[in-house]
């Protein structure tokens, strides 16, 4: 097999270019019972009873900027869903840098989740980016 050098004007057209995807913004959500229905939609069919029982045990909760929702070192009993707000997940060195892992959006969950299974404490910390809306389902 010969491998022959190319030139830019000699690709260009070789390989396909990327498919155009259209943006489609979501639906505003009026209610926190709508955002998580809407969210939840994702995973399977929700029935209305199911949904008013997971809306009965949700506590809406406001975190300022700064605030955590979850701390290293300290056992975590809660999932949120995040109504309005941005987060970020990041574990600490033993010299105090801090490492982002994950960040978390409007219409996304946000849980320490090998805590909340282990009942062990949390490795990392869980900080609102921005003031942030929840419903929190403690557990």
């Amino acid at each position: 097999m010969v491998l022959q050098a190319m030139n830019h004007s000699q690709l260009a057209g070789t390989v396909p270019s990327p498919a155009k995807k259209s943006f489609k913004p979501m639906a505003p959500m009026n209610t926190p019972r709508e955002a998580l229905a809407r969210t939840l939609e994702h995973f399977g069919p929700l029935s209305e009873a199911c949904l008013e029982a997971l809306m009965e045990r949700a506590i809406p909760r406001r975190l300022d900027k700064g605030a955590y929702f979850a701390r290293a070192g300290q056992s975590s009993r809660s999932l949120g869903f995040i109504l309005d707000g941005v987060f970020r997940a990041f574990p600490t060195t033993d010299n105090g840098t801090e490492y982002n892992k994950t960040f978390f959006g409007t219409g996304t969950f946000i849980v320490a989740l090998a805590s909340l299974v282990s009942g062990q404490t949390n490795r990392i910390d869980i900080q609102a980016l921005t003031p942030a809306d929840l419903l929190v389902f403690d557990f």
